[in-house]
């Protein structure tokens, strides 16, 4: 959806609308109450609700430097341009993340490594049931698990040298999170 509002917005610069466009890494971070599905990995993992993991990776960014990212853009973006928001670094697998969110939370980490199509077979039949039975969002989706598996790290580069976005690393995210909810009663 993401990706068609920002092909809509496009066609909308075409016809004169001065355009500086936003890419969001994966966002965690503090303040997060619903929560988030990014909120709702951490929390499950916190509370030992992920048995397992598949071989994929991501780009994990604070929601403040996320935040600052985006008046930034408002302020120096280049009208035309499109800025990845994100960590220089931050990138890390799945098992990496999980092992990182255990050990700050002072928790076990899942330890199953599973395969890729073991992960989409999974999520398929969640899909499924929450489509024909509960008709509420399925905690995995086989297009997240799909991105995952690709592993692709995102350039960043251009929002740290043009715009000048914050850079808070891997750790310092997971610990605020944690923290956050830590101190309001999640875990």
């Amino acid at each position: 959806s993401k990706f068609e509002a920002e092909k809509v917005a496009w066609e909308f610069s075409r016809g004169g609308l001065p355009l500086v466009v936003v890419r969001p890494a994966m966002v965690i971070g503090q303040g997060d109450i619903y929560p988030t599905p990014s909120g709702k990995m951490v929390l499950d993992v916190l509370q030992g609700k992920i048995p397992s993991f598949f071989e994929g990776g991501i780009d994990i960014v604070d929601v403040d430097d996320v935040a600052a990212g985006h008046l930034l853009a408002m302020e120096k973006g280049q009208v035309g341009q499109s800025y990845n928001l994100g960590c220089v670094g931050n990138f890390s697998t799945m098992g990496d993340i999980f092992s990182l969110i255990a050990d700050v939370g002072g928790v076990k980490p899942p330890k199953i490594k599973v395969p890729v199509t073991a992960a989409l077979g999974y999520a398929k039949v969640l899909e499924w049931i929450a489509d024909h039975v509960t008709h509420k969002e399925p905690v995995a989706v086989s297009a997240n698990i799909r991105c995952l598996a690709a592993k692709k790290a995102v350039d960043f580069t251009r929002a740290v040298r043009e715009l000048g976005i914050p850079q808070t690393p891997l750790r310092a995210v997971i610990e605020k999170t944690v923290k956050f909810y830590r101190d309001n009663g999640y875990v």
